[in-house]
């Protein structure tokens, strides 16, 4: 089996990890994975890095390992410079990079490396250095006890997700939840483009649009007319989104067969539930869970920790497959949830 890696972002390496598993799970491919904090190195046939770089929010870049040896002093006299030549071609352009997991920090050991290796390639392949857009990216992976040589490929979805933040939506409302939290989740989950997906606390569709954005068919529900207009507003912007909106109750909701439940229950000052305990509506889901999806199905529930949904879930005879807390600001923390039926 070949040889990748998956580099996730720091602000939750927990959740990032979880994202990444679930991605692998959810492609069908059989991989191993190993992790260093986070970094993953991922043992399988087909390449995997394409799928996770298209899908996975908190990923900042994955593709192939190279070459590896013992230190990078070894490195520069192993016989790897054959691979090379075949990897980078005159006229080519790249840019190297170093991800120090040595826990020892060397500036000019790495600057140094850095030009050893660039100047080394530059004569040998007769390719250049560029800083923007390099045909070639490297990353030099520096571990206690080896070097990676990795060609790597950056995360273009994160920016569109930036992009896609709840005050830059036609419609806005304060409940709406984050892009980033809401691909995560839907990953978590396992949507794939062929799914039907339903939210049913959807306000004002912040989880079905990325659930539209991954190709799946959405479902909402809400009892607020005024947010389910606006999630309508959200996905038509997107274009190609195939969606049906409901206004309904979540005690009783009217779907069946669904692949996946994604969905972020209501609380605060600023849901749409008109005054019903957020605790009984998180209930009344799970009770209803089984119903709603087909064979296979699964739930990625996200709530505030005051919430108790694992007691909740205790008490319905569910135990979850993950528990992920997500730390809000220093007075909140979420917890993401998933179920498999």
């Amino acid at each position: 089996m070949n040889r990748y890696f998956v580099l996730v972002s720091g602000e939750n390496v927990t959740l990032a990890q979880a994202e990444v598993q679930a991605l692998i799970r959810a492609s069908g491919i059989e991989a191993s994975m190993n992790w260093s904090g986070p970094l993953a190195l991922v043992r399988c046939h087909p390449d995997p890095s394409s799928f996770i770089l298209e899908r996975a929010a908190l990923t900042k870049e994955a593709g192939a390992v190279v070459f590896e040896s013992s230190s990078f002093e070894d490195m520069m006299q192993d016989d790897c410079w054959d691979q090379i030549r075949a990897w980078i071609k005159p006229g080519d352009s790249f840019y190297i990079r170093v991800l120090n997991l040595t826990g020892v920090e060397e500036t000019r050991s790495r600057e140094s490396a850095i030009r050893l290796l660039g100047e080394s390639i530059r004569t040998s392949t007769g390719a250049k250095v560029a800083v923007k857009n390099p045909v070639v990216s490297i990353l030099l992976v520096l571990e206690p006890q080896r070097v990676l040589m990795c060609e790597s490929n950056q995360s273009r979805l994160r920016s569109q997700l930036r992009r896609r933040s709840p005050g830059s939506m036609p419609f806005f409302h304060p409940s709406m939840m984050n892009s980033f939290l809401a691909r995560v989740m839907c990953n978590l989950a396992g949507v794939m483009p062929d799914h039907i997906v339903l939210d049913p606390f959807c306000g004002a569709g912040g989880i079905l649009c990325e659930v539209s954005h991954i190709g799946a068919k959405a479902i909402g529900l809400d009892l607020s007319w005024r947010l389910l207009t606006g999630a309508r507003i959200n996905l038509m912007s997107i274009g190609d989104a195939d969606y049906s909106l409901i206004h309904g109750d979540a005690h009783s909701i009217p779907v069946r067969g669904c692949h996946c439940v994604v969905t972020d229950p209501p609380y605060g000052r600023s849901s749409s539930t008109r005054g019903a305990e957020a605790t009984k509506l998180v209930s009344s889901l799970l009770q209803q869970a089984s119903g709603l999806l087909s064979k296979g199905g699964s739930v990625c529930l996200c709530g505030s920790a005051e919430m108790n949904v694992l007691q909740l879930m205790t008490d319905c005879g569910f135990t979850p497959e993950l528990r992920l807390p997500v730390p809000v600001h220093s007075g909140l923390t979420r917890e993401v949830f998933v179920l498999r039926f």
